[in-house]
């Protein structure tokens, strides 16, 4: 599933938080660090620069 950014935005609620807020529950989720996301900044540069 691929959203916008401007998607997010009106349909996450977690997004409607303060910072803080934000920061508090994404942490107290206890997700681990994604393992491929060095990979896909560099695919989205590589995107971003070929347009």
């Amino acid at each position: 599933m691929v959203t916008t950014v401007a998607e997010e935005k009106q349909l996450n609620p977690r997004l409607t938080k303060s910072r803080e807020e934000f920061i508090k529950i994404m942490s107290n989720l206890n997700l681990p660090y994604p393992k491929q996301i060095g990979q896909e900044h560099s695919l989205t540069q590589k995107s971003s620069v070929e347009q």
